[in-house]
């Protein structure tokens, strides 16, 4: 089968996720930024503080705008000495909301500075009781001269702005500043332990906690730790087929025994990070009361050394495969799933990369169950796919499982391919999904938000959700959830096509085989249907300009 779409004028807009709050709630600065000799509210010492930080950030590629903002945090913290024991507003005012917002969200990095923040509101009742949610984050400084974070960048500008005493001052101080981070992460291995473990058992409404991977990134953009990389030398370290990694947020759920949380975010995990944090003999019991559950692989580390996923890779038979496969037995009071990778993986055709094979595999057997019969998610009621890999019948099968409870999907970048071996293009698979939602499902919400490949990876079909009602891409929305008017000219032809000549998928398929066993299917490749859509700038088709890999 094969379909044309006429060519969309205007370009493709990036898409925004909207995340869900409560795994990427951000709080800009620790508690420790409230200035002691401040003689105003809390709210006007905040904000003179994340003015600070914010002139001396940028989203160009300088080499401060380039450190995570916890790091940077830990260094600014000195600059104005901030301390948190010292705070003279912090009496007074931990009955205002503002404040109680300030301390609802605590970061947590390989650092001492970081966890001596957490120890101070710990030690306090009236602040470690508003803690609800821990973000461990795995950002590190490398041992170089601060020099290089001098010289470009909004950092650099605000010293050429001082006069020079002032700025040579200042670049004292931010200099020692840097080298106290070094030496707080150096001694993170020896001392830190035994504090993370009595701060956590003091917070009685801790309920979230969110792995920050993909809130900030360095330049090198991965923080996968190099065989010489620093870093071994200066936090603990857990040994996995012979090579070394830090698992900060293994570490942490292991020394949870006992606590009930309602938010899990693993954002941008590596997958041995998410293989070490299922084998925790607790995590059955850690997961079973969490109501929102996000797990994205970061997927550069699939091909990582030294333990690549080949398909010959023993931490498949290990547990790899049946944790994927049992996750949502991990789940049963989830209402809130978000699944998938932190990028989408785009490769020359006929492409076989250890990287591509770990993707697709683990994509499939995020959507298995291990008894099709029974929804292995009894109270999903919102799923967000980002990212993925799978065939047709996979994604089916899955949301027809969960139809019943199911009642807002949201699918952002896929490789959606046939479920066959014939591949009639991404177009007519997405309208065959679409087809698929409008009659088997009862959603309230339907989102295609970015790009949709098939198996080929030649064409892409682009979706922005952003033009608002009126467009093909609202309408489409409107057809899967309120059953509207298909959107196409000729949607008779168009849908009669799609049941007669595509093999149907799921219980819909097996239900026409042994009604029809005496009538023969026509076969896809005998037959050929052309029909022209219209596109618009939310919905069109585009042509990626990717090699052929001979």
């Amino acid at each position: 089968m094969s379909m044309q779409c006429l060519p969309a004028s205007p370009s493709f807009l990036e898409i925004n996720k909207n995340a869900v709050a409560q795994f990427h709630s951000d709080i800009l600065l620790p508690p420790t930024y409230i200035s002691p000799s401040a003689t105003t509210t809390t709210r006007k010492t905040l904000k003179s503080s994340q003015i600070l930080l914010a002139e001396m950030d940028s989203s160009s590629m300088a080499p401060w705008a380039r450190l995570p903002l916890e790091i940077k945090s830990n260094i600014m913290g000195r600059l104005t000495r901030i301390d948190l024991k010292s705070c003279r507003l912090l009496d007074k005012c931990t009955s205002l909301a503002a404040t109680r917002v300030l301390f609802q969200t605590l970061c947590l990095s390989p650092s001492m500075n970081s966890v001596d923040r957490l120890s101070k509101v710990a030690a306090r009742p009236d602040l470690a009781s508003q803690v609800r949610t821990l973000e461990i984050h795995r950002h590190y400084l490398k041992n170089v001269p601060f020099d290089e974070y001098l010289r470009t960048g909004h950092l650099s500008e605000r010293l050429q702005r001082l006069p020079p005493l002032d700025a040579a001052s200042l670049a004292v101080v931010l200099s020692q500043a840097y080298e106290d981070e070094l030496d707080a992460q150096g001694r993170f291995l020896d001392e830190a332990p035994p504090l993370v473990v009595n701060a956590l058992k003091k917070f009685p409404r801790l309920q979230c906690f969110v792995h920050g991977g993909r809130l900030a990134r360095t330049e090198e953009g991965d923080f996968l730790l190099d065989e010489h990389s620093d870093l071994l030398r200066r936090t603990g370290v857990r040994t996995l087929s012979g090579g070394t990694h830090f698992l900060l947020m293994h570490s942490v759920l292991l020394k949870c025994r006992g606590l009930k949380p309602l938010s899990i975010g693993f954002s941008s995990v590596y997958w041995w990070e998410f293989w070490n944090c299922m084998e925790i003999r607790h995590a059955r019991a850690l997961f079973e009361t969490v109501t929102r559950f996000e797990l994205t692989f970061e997927i550069k580390s699939l091909d990582r050394q030294p333990c690549p996923l080949k398909p010959t890779s023993a931490h498949w038979r290990r547990g790899l495969t049946r944790y994927l496969k049992e996750l949502g037995t991990y789940l049963p009071a989830t209402e809130h799933l978000w699944l998938g990778f932190d990028e989408l993986l785009i490769e020359p055709r006929g492409s076989q990369s250890v990287r591509r094979y770990a993707w697709t595999t683990i994509s499939s057997l995020l959507l298995r169950c291990p008894c099709p019969e029974v929804p292995n998610l009894p109270s999903l009621t919102t799923l967000t796919l980002e990212n993925t890999a799978v065939r047709l019948d996979e994604l089916c099968n899955f949301i027809t499982r969960h139809s019943q409870p199911l009642r807002s999907l949201t699918i952002i970048n896929m490789r959606l391919s046939n479920t066959g071996t014939s591949s009639p293009g991404i177009l007519a698979v997405v309208l065959k999904l679409i087809s698929f939602l409008n009659k088997e499902t009862q959603l309230d919400h339907f989102s295609m938000q970015g790009t949709f490949l098939d198996s080929d990876d030649e064409t892409r079909l682009l979706c922005c959700p952003k033009s608002g009602t009126g467009s093909i891409l609202h309408e489409l929305e409107e057809y899967v959830c309120h059953r509207g008017a298909f959107p196409f000219h000729n949607s008779e032809i168009l849908l009669q096509a799609l049941d007669t000549y595509w093999p149907r998928s799921g219980r819909a398929e097996e239900e026409t085989v042994a009604s029809d066993k005496e009538l023969p299917r026509p076969s896809l490749r005998d037959c050929t249907v052309e029909v022209t859509l219209q596109s618009d700038d939310s919905w069109y088709v585009d042509a990626l300009k990717t090699p052929r890999h001979e």
